[in-house]
């Protein structure tokens, strides 16, 4: 706690040190924003873009935002939703968002800029607007927005009933990209033109609006960074949960959905909070699949969406690094245990919703693929690392992007392989790039960046993605037809994508044996549609094709 606060001191004081202002005037009122004193951009912290309802209300959707007669001094850059964020205080009323402009910018003459609004990760637990800052993305002459939404049992608590609906923390979402939309051009930014981006659990946000009509027409473009809406991240049946997490909390009847209800609408926000931590809870409360049609977000599954095409098919960047299953490197003596127990208790959220086959069968087909009839320990790291990049991240990432050009979406795919010099110092090493770190190069300021000093390969790598992110916010196109290294389309029968190291390679199929694993075991016979077998088979075919020549 005290290490946060003495970081957002830092941060507080550096921005106050410019001394200049802005203003700028909204319909909720003149807000005023701060030169920041290294970088050439303004700060526009914590403004309310809706009011969080409190009380028996908690669950329900935002309120309109509050308005004011003198200016709001946008300075607090530390407001965050209720969560279990190593003793940070939290506050209910955190609905804002964080605008960031370059200092030149004359607006109201200028022409208007290209906009960027980034949802932030941390699996819908925790989190907030302003964990990675986006210096670098705002001095390429980009206005770019952060935002804060309700999380945990706050956000994505789900009995589909009037005061519990589910998904707040999607509506948050919505409710802050409508925000932008009618109030960025105040900053000089174009409302025609926005860019939406998500990483890690971010990114399920990002993707599921995408597939949603109530989000239509609020973006233009999309970039996911190390997640999508076709993991099985989303819960099928969030009632069920909240049973399991009511029952081992002292909760009775929990079959009556009224009394269910009234158990979570008595709770305090720290009782709220306490809930997930008793013993025997191993998952989150996750977004779930809504009932109310008129005013839900996700109505269907994304898979469901992306099989019937009908979506608004925007330009997409979307990858994952070839490390993500690294994010629970520390934790693999304990997991690495339970998985040699009960190999079932250690499997991707939701998994017997998602399963296709029999559960059992799914389950020996994993453990005989990445592990063999071996006991799991540290000599299977590299196996361990890939069994939970591929289940939790990969797979999603790579059937997503396919359906997605399938449907004639622009897609760029990319892996991501550049381990940053911290961890190639630190540890750990040699196992790929871990979870996200593409989006601590991009975002390497803030309190919680991982990265610290970067040496002079990390900043190559830096300025490649942000040239690469910043040309497709701009243009549509991270890399223009006429450069040498031009990035294509996605074409679904040769899955091509763009590997992204201290250098960069255009390669096919990635990992394709892993991922055909995860298709035998997620998808229905009649979901195998004809681009899957072309993949595979054309995958051999060039295999076979380059042992010949060799």
């Amino acid at each position: 706690m005290n290490a946060y606060l003495g970081l957002l001191t830092v941060a507080a004081l550096l921005l106050a040190a410019g001394g200049q202002h802005l203003d700028v005037a909204l319909a909720q009122g003149p807000v005023r924003g701060h030169k920041h004193a290294a970088r050439a951009l303004y700060a526009f912290h914590g403004i309310p873009y809706a009011t969080a309802p409190t009380g028996r209300d908690k669950f329900k959707a935002s309120l309109s935002p509050p308005h004011w007669e003198e200016v709001f001094n946008a300075t607090d850059d530390f407001i965050i939703c209720p969560q279990n964020f190593g003793g940070a205080p939290y506050t209910e009323d955190c609905l804002i968002v964080n605008v960031f402009i370059p200092d030149n910018i004359q607006i109201g003459e200028d022409p208007l800029k290209s906009v960027l609004v980034i949802i932030h990760g941390g699996g819908f637990t925790n989190g907030y607007g302003n964990m990675g800052l986006p210096y670098n993305i705002v001095e390429r002459d980009i206005v770019v927005v952060t935002l804060n939404y309700r999380l945990d049992v706050h956000g994505f608590l789900c009995l589909n009933t009037e005061s519990i609906p589910g998904n707040m923390g999607l509506k948050d979402q919505l409710a802050a990209l409508k925000w932008v939309k009618h109030n960025i051009q105040a900053f000089g930014g174009n409302p025609d033109d926005i860019t939406l981006l998500g990483y890690s659990g971010g990114s399920f946000s990002a993707e599921v609006l995408m597939l949603s009509p109530a989000a239509d027409g609020l973006f233009h473009r999309v970039i996911l960074e190390s997640g999508s809406a076709k993991s099985t991240w989303l819960d099928l049946n969030g009632p069920e949960f909240a049973k399991i997490v009511a029952s081992a909390n002292g909760a009775s009847d929990i079959e009556n959905i009224t009394k269910l209800e009234e158990f979570y609408l008595s709770l305090s926000y720290p009782e709220l909070l306490a809930l997930s931590q008793v013993p025997g809870i191993f998952e989150a409360f996750l977004p779930c699949l809504e009932n109310d049609k008129e005013n839900g977000i996700v109505t269907k599954s994304p898979h469901e969406v992306l099989q019937s095409g009908n979506y608004s098919k925007l330009p997409l960047i979307t990858g994952y690094t070839d490390g993500e299953g690294l994010i629970f490197y520390d934790y693999r003596e304990q997991m690495m245990s339970q998985m040699n127990e009960n190999f079932s208790r250690v499997v991707p959220p939701n998994f017997s919703m998602y399963v296709a086959i029999d559960e059992t069968e799914a389950l020996e087909m994993l453990r005989l693929f990445y592990f063999g009839e071996d006991v799991i320990t540290e000599n299977s790291i590299q196996n361990f690392t890939d069994y939970f990049s591929d289940g939790l991240f990969i797979y999603g990432i790579v059937e997503s992007a396919r359906l997605h050009a399938l449907n004639s979406a622009p897609v760029y795919l990319y892996e991501f392989r550049y381990e940053a010099s911290i961890y190639q110092t630190t540890g750990p090493s040699g196992l790929g790039s871990t979870h996200c770190t593409q989006t601590s190069l991009i975002l390497n300021e803030g309190p919680l960046s991982p990265l610290g000093l970067l040496n002079e390969n990390d900043l190559i790598v830096q300025r490649r993605l942000v040239d690469l992110w910043t040309n497709f916010i701009k243009f549509g196109e991270p890399i223009p037809p006429e450069d040498s290294d031009y990035w294509e389309p996605l074409n679904p029968e040769k899955m091509n994508y763009l590997e992204i190291d201290l250098n960069i390679q255009h390669q096919n199929f990635p990992i394709s044996e892993r991922m055909k694993i995860w298709d035998e075991i997620m998808k229905e016979n009649n979901d195998r549609d004809s681009a899957t077998e072309v993949k595979y088979s054309l995958s051999l075919f060039l295999l076979t094709l380059s042992l010949i020549i060799h």
